[in-house]
């Protein structure tokens, strides 16, 4: 057997033996569980930048099938268990998006707010989540012990880590409890957030002021809480992601404005009696726009290989003009 194959199996062996101890609740196994953390080496992460349009995305990479890789997929599927933990399908938050939005055509008042979070996974501390949010609710001491391991050596969470999912989750759960509660009394009909954004639909026409307000005063009490000095979180709203369209303004204004979420655009007018809400749907162009180049891309590499080989599509490529 390769010396590369010897090693990989010998990390599933390791890795399976931690996941075996960690599932021991008494202190039997205490001698071998602190041996088995001697191997883990969290070097073998790396952080790069990747660039997607204008913005810069730092994303974490690493070998899932390392001892190190199957250590991060136990914590986290070991998180979802305990906590409950859902992650939403993005398509069914579209269909239920739509069908609210459809309603708003029976009304004669209404604030749909769109917001979402700058560097939503950098800005999260994992220490700040395990203390505030995990710790008081792990029951095993070898749990409590591999994911103060694990959160000591990832600060924040990263794009790209099974685990930091499982981190936004949490502490974006609390978020969204805290701030439903508090709109609820402003109108608030409907709420979703998927990841880092975040729709808001108001039955009536809410402040635009006061729904911001709000929001700062419930990022404030949930990600920059002090009872422990921990690593704090930096998390805020980013402001060139706002938008937000008020009943009132295109009734007056007479203008179509766009709501663009999860990749789709709502545009909402009014006929010309402007006593009746129209709106339109489809794909956000920032969303086009990317596939136009990636069918860019794939035609001209379509038409250089076609001519290098001599295909019989290059005749007639050249005689239309395309090369």
């Amino acid at each position: 057997m390769p010396s590369s194959a010897r090693k990989r199996w010998l990390m599933v062996f390791l890795a399976g033996l931690l996941i075996l101890l960690l599932s021991v609740p008494s202190n039997t196994g205490a001698f071998s569980f602190i041996s088995v953390l001697s191997f883990i080496n969290f070097s073998i992460f790396k952080n790069i930048l990747l660039k997607k349009g204008g913005d810069k995305r730092k994303v974490c990479l690493f070998n899932q099938k390392t001892t190190e890789g199957v250590l991060i997929k136990y914590v986290k599927t070991t998180l979802d268990y305990m906590l409950n933990i859902y992650y939403p399908n993005r398509d069914d938050v579209m269909h239920r998006f739509f069908n609210e939005v459809r309603l708003l055509r029976n009304l004669r008042g209404f604030l749909v707010y769109k917001f979402d979070f700058q560097d939503y996974f950098s800005s999260i501390s994992t220490e700040y989540v395990y203390e505030f949010f995990i710790k008081e609710k792990i029951q095993y001491r070898q749990h409590k012990k591999i994911f103060e391991l694990v959160l000591e050596n990832l600060k924040y969470c990263c794009a790209g880590m099974p685990l930091s999912n499982a981190l936004a989750e949490i502490v974006g759960r609390a978020f969204d409890d805290l701030l439903q509660a508090r709109l609820k009394k402003e109108g608030l009909i409907y709420y979703n957030r998927y990841v880092d954004d975040v729709m808001l639909i108001f039955g009536k026409d809410t402040s635009v002021d006061l729904c911001k307000k709000i929001i700062d005063e419930t990022i404030k009490d949930i990600f920059y809480r002090t009872e422990k000095e921990v690593t704090p979180c930096s998390t805020r709203l980013n402001p060139n992601k706002v938008q937000y369209v008020r009943f009132e303004e295109i009734k007056n204004g007479g203008a179509t404005v766009p709501i663009d979420y999860l990749g789709y655009s709502v545009f909402f007018s009014v006929d010309q009696n402007k006593s009746c809400l129209k709106l339109q749907y489809g794909i956000a162009k920032n969303k086009r726009d990317k596939y136009e180049k990636k069918l860019e891309r794939k035609f001209c590499n379509f038409i250089l290989f076609s001519v290098r080989r001599g295909s019989i599509f290059a005749p007639l490529l050249c005689f239309y003009g395309v090369f």
